[in-house]
């Protein structure tokens, strides 16, 4: 602890990392996760834009949709408060987000796209990648809940020339050593890189990044919508959770940039829930332990006993 203080001491934006870790996290830690468990939700699918802000769907999207309190800051959180506790067999999820490794058996099936679907030029798995494995899935898969997990609005900004010449470093990398920082980029020299710290350091413009950002959602709308229609049943249009632009961490003085872990505010924690409701529902249909132990439940009930 002496030597990491002496080595950082004087650098300003780890003392605040520091004090978000070990002061703010802890004291959102201690409060109650007011965030709502997906899982309990009526829907057939649902379409998750990572890091997907509401104020800026609203903005992009003309729509003044509903919101839902994300359980979560980050994507890890996410999945795991949402997941970590149960057995979902109806339940498949297609995902750009390397992160799905933490939950790959709570689910019925988990379609890794960033595995295959990875564009190595631009460090990300692309909207139309996505929307091509969605529909495949759920036509094999037609009586299963689906989860399409988009990479964007979330950083690399796939359609600025500035940001575009960072990549995104090897997903891989995160399944040997899941302790690596996801998605830190970096530049041609192999230093790491992201637009956050660049902002806390002088070196971007806020309003420079959010209307990357911004651009970033502008591209995903189109294909999440299309792929929104094109699905059988309910769909949900939402978010695992959104991103800070130097919005505070009330009760402390203390400017968050980024959507570091259990910082519960309302910009990381308040997402869109946009619903596409069909007359015709999908038939879901339980597989394994799980349908057995619910229909085991169901019949105590009939007869009284629970």
């Amino acid at each position: 602890m002496f030597n990491e203080i002496k080595k950082n001491g004087k650098d300003e934006t780890w003392w605040k990392a520091r004090t978000l870790d070990h002061v703010v996290a802890r004291y959102y830690r201690m409060r109650r996760n007011k965030g709502t468990f997906i899982m309990d939700e009526d829907w057939d699918n649902l379409i998750i834009l990572d890091g997907c802000r509401y104020d800026t769907f609203i903005e992009v999207t003309g729509i003044n949709c509903e919101y839902r309190i994300s359980r979560g800051s980050c994507t890890p959180r996410f999945l795991l408060e949402n997941f970590a506790g149960g057995k979902f067999e109806d339940t498949i999820y297609v995902s750009a987000n390397p992160y799905i490794y933490l939950i790959k058996n709570k689910l019925h099936k988990v379609i890794n796209v960033w595995k295959f679907g990875w564009n190595d030029e631009l460090g990300t798995v692309l909207p139309e990648t996505m929307v091509e494995y969605a529909l495949k899935i759920e036509k094999r898969y037609s009586d299963k809940r689906l989860i399409i997990h988009f990479m964007q609005p979330h950083f690399p900004y796939i359609n600025d020339s500035e940001f575009i010449l960072y990549r995104q470093r090897d997903p891989e990398e995160f399944i040997k050593n899941p302790l690596h920082i996801i998605f830190t980029n970096y530049d041609s020299l192999h230093k790491p890189f992201n637009p956050f710290a660049e902002i806390e350091k002088g070196n971007l413009e806020i309003t420079r990044v959010y209307e990357a950002y911004k651009r970033n959602l502008e591209i995903v709308i189109p294909h999440a919508f299309y792929l929104a229609k094109k699905l059988k049943g309910k769909t949900v249009i939402t978010s695992d959770h959104g991103e800070a632009f130097g919005e505070w961490a009330y009760p402390f003085p203390i400017r968050v940039f980024g959507h570091p872990p259990y910082i519960h505010i309302p910009a990381l924690v308040k997402v869109p829930w946009l619903v596409f409701d069909k007359k015709k529902r999908k038939n879901i249909k339980e597989s394994g332990e799980e349908e057995k132990l619910r229909a085991h439940i169901t019949k105590l009930k009939e007869m009284g006993r629970v």
